[in-house]
């Protein structure tokens, strides 16, 4: 028994790390990209939106974001303690993670100064975005797991890519605009993505997904 798990006896519990020699974490991750994918939630649909920029004004529909199963280790700083006590086993992790492709695609329409209107396709991406996911994981004897996510952040995203169709001289210089305009010039999307995102993770439907993806990479 480690020095750890010693000073914890008395109280009938010990808490260990677990080694990730193997390349444990990686595993875990693989297999969440591939239930993602299975349970056809590896993009999320988003409710169509109008908008109002006093030039601009439109409406956008049929809006996708993606890929999350494109997940990948980043770096070695990956955190996974074991408590253990009488009645379950409780696995701490805190992952530092990157998606390889984010990307957002909608339909849209605009009308530009009451003078220009017109419809087309936009695609906006990103690559080498990381992102934070911190929580527990709960095993009892009786094969009962339980899942919960704490903490799911944006720490960085990667350059942007901008693409409107059809392709024709204003949407060219529009997709050039708001391409200069994010990787220049604007940071204030990571707080808007992650205030999404404590949004979402906090609701019902969330961590009992969660929960079952999360146990499923644990083989529950």
């Amino acid at each position: 028994m480690n020095r750890v798990c010693l000073l914890f006896a008395v109280a009938l519990q010990c808490v260990a790390a677990i080694s990730d020699d193997d390349g444990f974490v990686e595993k875990v991750v693989s297999v969440v990209n591939e239930d993602l994918i299975q349970r056809k939630i590896n993009e999320i649909y988003l409710p169509d939106t109008t908008y109002n920029y006093f030039v601009l004004s439109g409406q956008t529909k049929n809006a996708v974001l993606g890929d999350l199963p494109t997940l990948y280790v980043d770096g070695d700083n990956q955190v996974l303690n074991r408590m253990e006590s009488k009645t379950n086993s409780t696995i701490f992790f805190d992952f530092h993670l990157g998606i390889k492709n984010f990307h957002l695609s909608y339909d849209f329409n605009y009308k530009f100064l009451h003078f220009f209107s017109g419809a087309g396709k936009s695609l906006v991406s990103t690559s080498d975005n990381k992102v934070h996911l911190a929580g527990r994981v709960t095993l009892y004897p009786s094969r009962v797991c339980v899942a919960t996510l704490t903490t799911a952040t944006v720490n960085d995203l990667g350059k942007y890519k901008v693409s409107i169709s059809p392709e024709y001289t204003f949407h060219s210089f529009f997709s050039y605009t708001i391409e200069f305009f994010k990787n220049h010039l604007s940071s204030s999307d990571i707080t808007s993505f992650n205030n999404m995102i404590s949004e979402k993770i906090g609701t019902e439907s969330f961590k009992s997904t969660f929960s079952d993806i999360a146990c499923h990479s644990l083989g529950y």
